[in-house]
């Protein structure tokens, strides 16, 4: 009896494992919601997910095989959708509950740039009350200036935070300030500015643990001082294989 049960209990696991539903496309990524889906009238199915990040990203799926995921990705390129791509969901789980190093631990080595490598950069991160850039921040900015030059039809946003500690006026007039910095950079080194949006948000969207007092984190508050980089389309998809997104672990997530 007990080696029918064994059998049993095989069978399921090996059923569940074969049809796991793995597989999705990603039609597209926005800084805000898409206020009518009528957007995506060709592609009935698709929802939304917003990430810790405040990218709303627009799925198809989940599928069992990367190749039927394949199929549909390209009806979803023939419906106008040119950055979607198949996305393996068990992946992007397990590297959301991975660790990332502190801002303050990051080096930048900039991998070698060949014709058929894509030119990955990581957003900026600001010491406590300053809006300075450091050198790591200028080499991102580098990066993204490097990135607008080759597509003209490219624009950046550049979404200005804070951690919590301090007033929401003055949070506010700080995010502007790192938001400005950095537009001032990128102008300064020949990008226009009308190329440039900064979206101000203060203390108001934390990523992290910040400085209230359940959820107060040193930590948390480094990975909130921060100048977030969306590179869109004229349409305003985010280009989101160009941007590292910022990596939150598990221990210092918001509640």
């Amino acid at each position: 009896m007990k080696q029918k049960v064994y059998i049993l209990l095989l069978l399921i696991v090996s059923s569940n494992a074969l049809f796991a539903q793995d597989y999705a496309v990603q039609v597209t990524a926005y800084s805000d919601p898409v206020p009518n889906m009528d957007r995506f009238k060709d592609l009935p199915g698709v929802y939304q997910q917003a990430d810790h990040n405040n990218i709303y990203r627009y799925y198809l799926g989940p599928y069992v095989t990367e190749y039927f995921a394949e199929k549909v990705r390209r009806k979803t390129l023939n419906a106008g959708f040119e950055f979607a791509q198949v996305v393996n969901m068990t992946q992007i789980r397990e590297l959301c509950k991975r660790s990332c190093s502190s801002p303050d631990d990051v080096t930048f080595e900039p991998a070698p740039i060949t014709e058929n490598s894509s030119l990955y950069i990581r957003n900026i991160f600001f010491a406590f009350d300053r809006s300075y850039l450091t050198v790591e921040s200028k080499a991102q900015l580098n990066g993204l200036k490097k990135i607008l030059n080759e597509n003209p039809t490219y624009r950046a946003e550049l979404h200005g935070h804070t951690d919590g500690i301090g007033s929401v006026e003055y949070n506010i007039d700080l995010s502007r300030r790192r938001g400005k910095e950095t537009k001032d950079f990128l102008t300064v080194n020949g990008i226009d500015a009308n190329r440039l949006d900064i979206q101000i948000y203060g203390e108001g969207r934390p990523i992290a643990k910040n400085s209230t007092k359940k959820n107060d984190s040193p930590e948390g508050r480094k990975l909130n001082r921060r100048v977030e980089i969306r590179i869109v389309t004229a349409d305003g998809q985010i280009v989101w294989d160009l941007v590292q997104a910022i990596q939150v672990p598990d221990y210092l997530k918001v509640d």
